[in-house]
């Protein structure tokens, strides 16, 4: 296993062979707290589950990441997350002000599961007011955050997929209109055939070209290793 810190994000990469078996998938952890993200990242190795972590210090830094902002824009190094843990209490920009900047930002459309150790039903219906899927408390005991990871994984990592490159090869991206179905070609007009896709490497490239081009009703797609849109991320171009 390889840490690397830096940018404010702490990445925690579970052997490569995972990835390159397709199996990986990511998650992005708002966490302050170093102890909490250890018992964390120790509860998912412990249940073997392939999942690379991304850690952000707090909310600002998570918003940063979504978005590509630089350091982020390479999203082969700091690829876009299945689902967010966020935790509330932060400094700077706490959890729920992460959730009120993702609402504004309906692009930004992943599973956001608050993982708290608060027992407050008003912060619980704050979060679910907010967008969050899941409020989770935080486990007592360090041993249970092996039973949290499992159950996590079930419900929100099993059956997504998730927008990684593959080791040594870049994403590759495409708009597509999720009301035709229909790709942004090269030619800047639209195509049935994603083979005719006009190909963008991260998030905010793509992100300028439907700006610059006024398009509406778009997605974002991650082209898998056979060159096929999986997973599309909508982008409110409002």
């Amino acid at each position: 296993m390889v840490l690397r810190e830096g940018h404010g994000v702490l990445e925690v990469r579970q052997p490569v062979e995972f990835a390159a078996m397709g199996m990986e998938k990511c998650i992005l952890v708002a966490e302050d707290d170093e102890d909490d993200f250890f018992v964390l990242r120790r509860g998912f190795e412990k249940a073997g589950l392939p999942v690379k972590l991304e850690r952000a210090w707090n909310g600002e830094v998570a918003f940063g990441y979504l978005t590509g902002d630089p350091p982020f824009s390479d999203r082969h190094r700091y690829p876009l997350p299945n689902v967010i843990l966020v935790d509330i209490k932060m400094p700077r920009v706490d959890g729920f002000d992460l959730l009120r900047r993702l609402q504004s930002r309906p692009e930004l459309n992943f599973p956001v599961i608050v993982l708290s150790s608060s027992l407050l039903e008003a912060d619980k219906r704050m979060a679910k007011g907010l967008g969050a899927r899941e409020f989770v408390s935080k486990p007592d005991k360090a041993d249970d955050y092996r039973a949290l990871a499992i159950r996590l994984h079930r419900k929100w990592l099993k059956d997504s997929t998730p927008m990684i490159a593959a080791p040594g090869r870049r994403a590759v991206m495409v708009l597509r209109n999720f009301q035709t179905g229909e790709f942004l070609s090269i030619k800047k007009a639209w195509s049935p055939e994603h083979t005719e896709a006009l190909n963008f490497e991260d998030h905010a490239s793509a992100l300028q070209a439907a700006r610059e081009l006024r398009l509406h009703d778009v997605e974002l797609c991650q082209l898998n290793k056979l060159g096929e849109p999986v997973f599309g991320v909508r982008l409110d171009m409002e």
